[in-house]
């Protein structure tokens, strides 16, 4: 399966930290500090998730009536627009996957910034799957406080919320701000501290601190810092994909054809080959079948004075009558199909065509409806040993009937 490549954005637009995983979240290289170009270059055959930096995006959570995704994004803007100075539409709003409450969760980030770094990540030649904000790839743990300290900044999420970012803050600081908002819930209690190896030295005394005013915490060194475990969350998580409504990517059909090109053009080939064979047979068979039909109406005419094929059917079936020829007589299956079609035919249904192989005999029949069909369908297969088919149908113009059948002989 393929890998993936995190390509997390800082404040230079030329240069990005990178992390590549397996599809089990494993770490295979990084994370390493790159410019963006040489970032595309480790991106060949990797899915590529974009993250962008915390403090460009609000996170948040809101209620909105189930809808069609295209339906759900025109909603967004009005259903926050409280919540937001200036003008929402200079802004993009992302929506995202519903909690376990039926919550969205939203990004929002004004235009013109996604503008400046899609045109960033365009001009080094990144092609990424997802853009998220790097705040997103924070897990929602139930019952407990998750934080990302790094440096000056922390990241974290309450269980059921969105994502935030605190910039020269200090957790003991944080804490209080939690607390302000606790509303009589006990997700305050549980907390699970990541901080990588520079800030814990860095840190320390402050985290000692704080953890005096915390039932449980659990503090979790990362020796390859902090953006292998984030990045680790959003291989298996969609997270909130900056990526559609307006910034949706568009398909190339070429691009996307292009590795079927060979087989599509062996495939159309075999296909065209096999309607031309098909053609051919058609054209033949149509040809013996002529053929055949003059030859009938020839003899019809040198033997029985009459060039229709009805007529010279019915009196060759008389004649076959009286020398005692039927198909129960045991002669040749061709005459004594004639035999049994002359006597049972009616004056109502006149022979178009007639043809003839393997014992196999189709007649083009003009028949005032399909009630004379039946009628000589009865008539014919009852105590003849022949089985009849209609093979097509199709009403004239007259309002006659042109029907081609099957006649088989079951034991010629």
């Amino acid at each position: 399966m393929a890998e993936h490549l995190f390509i997390r954005m800082s404040d230079h637009p030329d240069q990005a930290t990178i992390v590549a995983l397996n599809a089990d979240g494993h770490l295979v290289d990084g994370p390493e500090t790159v410019s963006l170009m040489t970032a595309a270059e480790r991106a060949q055959e990797r899915q590529v998730t974009v993250l962008l930096p915390a403090r460009e995006l609000v996170c948040c959570v809101t209620s909105v009536p189930a809808a069609s995704p295209a339906r759900m994004r025109q909603m967004l803007p009005f259903s926050l627009e409280d919540e937001f100075a200036g003008d929402i539409d200079a802004l993009h709003f992302a929506a995202g996957e519903k909690n376990d409450t039926d919550q969205l969760a939203v990004s929002v980030i004004a235009r013109e910034r996604f503008g400046f770094w899609l045109d960033a990540l365009r001009t080094a030649g990144v092609s990424a799957r997802r853009i998220c904000s790097e705040a997103d790839a924070v897990p929602d743990t139930p019952g407990s406080v998750t934080l990302f300290l790094e440096g000056q900044s922390i990241l974290g999420r309450r269980p059921g919320n969105a994502p935030f970012v605190f910039d020269e803050l200090s957790l003991s600081e944080l804490w209080q701000l939690l607390e302000a908002e606790r509303q009589g819930k006990d997700d305050l209690d549980n907390a699970v501290l990541f901080v990588d190896r520079a800030t814990q030295d860095e840190r320390s005394e402050e985290i000692d601190a704080w953890r005096q005013n915390v039932a449980n915490v659990n503090v979790k060194e990362l020796a390859d810092g902090c953006l292998p475990k984030l990045a680790s969350g959003l291989v298996f998580r969609a997270g909130t994909n900056l990526l559609q409504g307006d910034y949706a990517p568009r398909s190339s059909f070429r691009t996307l054809a292009r590795p079927w090109r060979t087989a599509a053009a062996f495939a159309l080939g075999f296909l065209a080959f096999s309607v031309l064979a098909k053609g051919i047979e058609l054209v033949k068979l149509s040809r013996d079948e002529n053929l055949l039909t003059e030859q009938a109406t020839e003899i019809c005419a040198d033997s029985y004075a009459s060039q229709q094929l009805e007529r010279c059917l019915v009196e060759m079936g008389r004649r076959l009558t009286e020398h005692g020829q039927t198909v129960a007589g045991g002669g040749d299956t061709f005459l004594s199909m004639l035999a049994a079609i002359a006597e049972t035919i009616g004056d109502e249904i006149a022979i178009n065509r007639v043809s003839y192989l393997d014992h196999i005999m189709t007649l083009e029949l003009i028949t005032p409806n399909i009630s004379s069909i039946d009628a000589f369908d009865l008539r014919l297969t009852e105590n003849n040993g022949l089985t009849l088919e209609v093979q097509t149908s199709t009403t004239e113009r007259d309002g006659n009937m042109r029907a081609r059948l099957r006649i088989v002989a079951l034991n010629p």
